[in-house]
């Protein structure tokens, strides 16, 4: 640590960061064996070397772009519109973030928060129907706000 500078030390994190949360399949291909018993069309597709591969490595990165844009556009429109409700999600995956930048770790441990940041991501821009029950949530909180008062 001694021989970091401010910008190099940056740069570590910068790296780390993609490490951790830079791949979609969570490394997937890399944590299991290479040779299995048998050549299926699942195996083709989630191995490394399989003939499917690519389409399984592009639909779980857009999957995984997916998650953090939404998650992205639900703690602007959260940080617009004030107020601590519902911030858990997000004090959650930031947390998560900073455990991976500090400690040495893999993409597994995000696996643990795929919950967490499915619950995020429909916080984000789009999502009416969860629009609606947050209102209800809200309204129900005040209303039992001002019955007790």
């Amino acid at each position: 640590m001694s021989g970091y500078t401010p910008a190099s030390f940056i740069a570590f994190l910068y790296q780390k960061a993609l490490h951790s949360v830079g791949s979609g399949n969570l490394n997937y291909p890399n944590t299991v064996a290479d040779s299995p018993v048998r050549q299926t069309f699942l195996v083709e597709c989630v191995s490394a070397n399989g003939r499917h591969f690519a389409v399984f490595d592009h639909i779980t990165q857009g999957w995984h772009v997916a998650l953090f844009v939404l998650m992205i556009a639900g703690a602007v429109r959260q940080a617009r519109r004030g107020g601590l409700e519902p911030f858990v999600p997000y004090l959650a995956v930031f947390g998560l973030f900073l455990f991976l930048l500090r400690w040495e770790s893999g993409q597994r441990y995000l696996l643990n928060y795929m919950g967490m940041f499915i619950l995020a991501a429909t916080l984000g821009e789009g999502f009416a129907p969860l629009d609606s029950l947050v209102a209800k949530w809200r309204g129900r909180r005040e209303a039992k706000r001002v019955h007790t008062q």
